[in-house]
């Protein structure tokens, strides 16, 4: 049998890309509170700064967007560092975002690989209501989540605008 290069290009291509699955729910109620100053919260193992800063440029212009990451080496509770970081920026939204293991496990005695899904919510100040969830999952050959992929599913939702804040808080029944 002939493998067609081209086949085999995309082959490779989607084995190294990984398979990025999305899936999300917005609050039920009328309709969401307007914000235009969202902290974006990372919680991971390492390097959780580095890929929380990769959201500052996701987002649509118009949103003022600050970070903060919380790994291993974070002192401190991380419910008071997110409010201190609240509070500084002016947030009145926070998009905290967590990788989490799967609990899927394969390999042998000497090599493991664990899928991971990043499970993300949105979050409302002062209320702190969750207003928005999301997870995605990835296959384990990826070593972190396309920022993209979050807040074109906010778009998609409704959570955000392309046209800037404040045009966001539609009725899910008005989508």
């Amino acid at each position: 049998m002939k493998t067609n290069p081209v086949s085999l290009l995309l082959l490779a291509a989607f084995a190294l890309g990984g398979c990025v699955s999305v899936r999300s729910n917005r609050e039920g109620s009328a309709t969401l509170p307007p914000f235009d100053n969202v902290l974006v919260v990372v919680k991971q193992k390492d390097q959780a700064q580095r890929f929380a800063d990769r959201f500052r440029f996701a987002f649509p212009p118009g949103y003022q967007v600050s970070t903060l990451g919380i790994d291993d080496l974070s002192f401190g509770n991380p419910d008071s560092l997110v409010r201190v970081k609240a509070r500084e920026a002016g947030a009145n939204a926070v998009l905290w975002l967590e990788n989490r293991p799967t609990g899927t496990v394969t390999g042998g005695t000497d090599f493991t690989v664990t899928d991971f899904e990043l499970y993300g919510e949105l979050r409302t100040l002062p209320t702190n209501q969750p207003v928005w969830k999301v997870k995605v999952l990835k296959a384990p050959i990826r070593s972190n989540f396309p920022p993209e992929r979050v807040v074109s599913q906010m778009l998609r939702d409704g959570v955000l605008s392309k046209s800037g804040p404040g045009l966001a808080a539609v009725s899910p029944s008005s989508r």
